[in-house]
């Protein structure tokens, strides 16, 4: 039985991974001073990101380019997985469900919520592919998605937690701020002298660890909860990051040194660059279990 990966542009899939599987992407909206940005390349975004324009805005795919998507899929495999971003920072996955029920082929579409973004869900999406690359079943692979994302995690430094604001304005703030969902509750928290933070995004929450002065603190920090999460045990890390990849890049070999593997660096999609800013850096995990 054939089998193919759909999944939505804030999640990060390294491409040496979907080598030779049939595999699509689905692109959000990116507007950038009041035009359409979707399909500019990431370092023309990222250049006028740092040269002071936007900020800009980020909005989900509709449900017709699911369906769009999933009907070009479907002609060439048996059974879709449609693997998202955690809810809690994107509707995303109501439209992919929304087209799953408009197409009318629910039973060969499969859609996942990995309660984690970025390069911390694409290791959720690299288990389910792994297993579809040995000949599982299409139960089984889900079920490996399912339960894989379940042991990953992102961890991540913003330089300004007002630009999180942007992505999901309501739920996303009631549990990133704790309940405070006022306006004058958001402001007082997020108007200080360390507007950025080191944040935790897993089972569908996302919680602010600490505000920090700056990304050497957040380094520290990163590591620090890194292991707190893992619980000194073995690991699987992927470094992820928006703009300038140094920060990524001694993150990376402070991991290497802890845990003597190799992690890769990937740069985050033209969606998270937009939607957070260029001044992202953190870790996608998965920790070790039955798979």
């Amino acid at each position: 039985m054939r089998v193919g990966f759909v999944v939505d542009q804030a999640i990060d899939v390294r491409p040496e991974v979907v080598e030779g599987v049939p595999f699509w992407i689905i692109p959000g909206t990116i507007r950038l001073d009041g035009e359409d940005w979707s399909g500019r390349a990431y370092d023309e975004i990222l250049a006028a990101l740092e040269a002071g324009h936007g900020p800009a805005t980020v909005g989900i795919a509709p449900p017709a380019r699911f369906l769009r998507v999933y009907q070009e899929a479907l002609q060439q495999v048996d059974v879709v997985f449609s693997v998202h971003t955690a809810s809690v920072l994107t509707t995303m996955i109501n439209s992919a469900r929304m087209a799953v029920r408009l197409i009318g082929a629910g039973d060969r579409i499969r859609v996942i919520d990995t309660g984690t973004a970025t390069v911390a869900a694409g290791l959720a999406v690299e288990a389910g592919i792994a297993r579809a690359r040995s000949g599982a079943d299409p139960d089984e692979i889900e079920r490996v998605i399912t339960e894989t994302s379940r042991r990953c995690g992102l961890l991540f430094y913003v330089a300004s937690l007002s630009n999180l604001i942007r992505i999901r304005p309501i739920e996303g703030l009631k549990r990133l701020l704790k309940g405070q969902v006022s306006l004058r509750s958001v402001f007082r928290v997020l108007g200080n002298q360390h507007p950025g933070g080191v944040l935790t995004l897993k089972d569908g929450k996302i919680l602010l660890i600490h505000r920090v002065p700056d990304p050497a603190e957040a380094l520290r920090l990163l590591l620090q909860t890194l292991q707190e999460e893992t619980g000194g045990g073995s690991y699987q890390a992927v470094v992820g990051y928006t703009g300038d990849p140094t920060w990524a890049e001694q993150l990376k070999r402070a991991i290497e040194a802890q845990t003597r593997t190799s992690v890769p660096v990937v740069r985050m999609s033209p969606l998270i660059l937009a939607a957070v800013g260029p001044g992202l850096f953190g870790v996608g995990f998965r920790t070790e279990g039955p798979a």
